[in-house]
């Protein structure tokens, strides 16, 4: 989806991940963002291997302060393209406007679940390997 500079959203500490709350996005901004979004679907929406549209990615250049642009941005993506899910925003400030909701901290928790496994997996081949070396 369009990008907006993060200096127009985020405060200056640039150790930081996650979303600071920093001074509003003008309409003008705002404005700009809804028109690159409408340039975006329309290039891209014959393109079947395009399965959903994000509207903001975890809260990048989402506007805080008026949550009920989500929902507007959402209605107007679907309105240019009802053939596909939406969701509105994946991870930080998700106020429910799309089809679905994607929470990157459960996305985290079922990589390290993952990778737990993955790991206990190794260590079990290891030992088996093992036994077997010592029975040779």
């Amino acid at each position: 989806m369009p990008a907006l500079a993060t200096s127009q959203v985020f405060l200056g500490d640039a150790g930081r991940q996650c979303p600071l709350p920093g001074p509003s996005l003008d309409d003008a901004v705002v404005d700009e963002f809804a028109r690159q979004l409408d340039l975006l679907i329309e290039q891209h929406k014959s393109y079947p291997s395009i399965v959903a549209w994000v509207i903001y990615n975890e809260g990048w250049g989402q506007r805080r302060d008026d949550p009920g642009l989500d929902y507007e941005l959402t209605a107007r993506v679907k309105a240019r393209d009802a053939t596909r899910l939406v969701d509105s925003v994946t991870g930080w400030h998700d106020h429910g406007a799309g089809d679905f909701h994607v929470s990157i901290f459960l996305l985290i928790i079922l990589l390290q679940d993952k990778e737990k496994k993955r790991k206990k997996e190794n260590e079990k081949k290891e030992e088996e390997e093992e036994g077997e070396g010592k029975k040779s």
